[in-house]
């Protein structure tokens, strides 16, 4: 177990790691159904923030530099892990792009928010990268180019793992709307969030019905002109 061999180095900062994964790991796997379950809960939650307020910057060593700088910068505490590893980062595309390779040799990545400029070139490079195609959670924002991206999912036959979409905040009309209802890359899609854009009841209706999206689970339009907080 990685837990084991980090207390076998006898680092302090590698023994605190340790504890955190097993604390995680145990609070992950606490059963409602226990007696003690809520002040037990409370007590894990509480050493495991103490041990990510004390150590986690130097956990953040072992990602590329300016990767670690942003992590640290966003101030997500113990939140930004899952059981123990780096589980979600907030980065922008030419980031995400340049330290892709290191990044997901580090750590088990799951979630991924890119907010900035995306360029033509960008997205290509984006919506064809293995490592995109891992994620299970994707948020695109920022850029006011949200017809854009989804030109470029449309043209997308599959985004491999990814099973969450939020294309939030980025600008998003009716036109991409369509766009986005016709492709066959959201078909394994299970949740789907177009809020704060600039859908109509149209928009919002040719995503809701449309049938290559018919496994979402989960569907949030809501603020956007005219639509009446449209979720499921």
């Amino acid at each position: 177990m990685f837990a084991d061999w980090l207390e076998e180095t006898a680092r302090p900062a590698a023994i605190a790691r340790a504890r955190f994964i097993r604390l995680q790991i145990e609070l992950a796997n606490t059963s409602p159904d226990t007696a003690t379950y809520p002040q037990h809960n409370f007590d894990l939650a509480d050493e495991i923030d103490s041990l990510a307020v004390r150590w986690m910057r130097s956990w953040l060593t072992e990602f590329p530099p300016q990767v670690a700088r942003t992590v640290w910068s966003q101030r997500l505490g113990a939140g930004a892990f899952r059981r123990g590893f780096l589980d979600g980062v907030r980065l922008s595309p030419k980031m995400f792009l340049a330290t892709a390779p290191a990044l997901f040799a580090a750590a088990p990545i799951t979630s991924l928010h890119l907010h900035g400029e995306y360029s033509d070139g960008k997205m290509t490079a984006l919506f064809t990268s293995p490592y995109l195609h891992k994620l299970h959670s994707v948020r695109l924002s920022g850029g006011w180019c949200g017809d854009r991206i989804a030109r470029r999912l449309a043209k997308c036959s599959d985004l491999g793992a990814v099973r969450e979409l939020d294309l939030s905040g980025c600008w998003l009309s009716d036109h991409g709307a369509l766009d986005l209802a016709r492709s066959p890359a959201l078909a394994r899609l299970s949740v789907l969030r177009v809020c704060r854009n600039r859908l109509t009841g149209f928009g919002v209706y040719m995503l809701a019905s449309a049938s290559t999206l018919s496994p979402l689970a989960r569907f949030d339009a809501a603020e956007n002109p005219g639509v009446r907080a449209p979720r499921w």
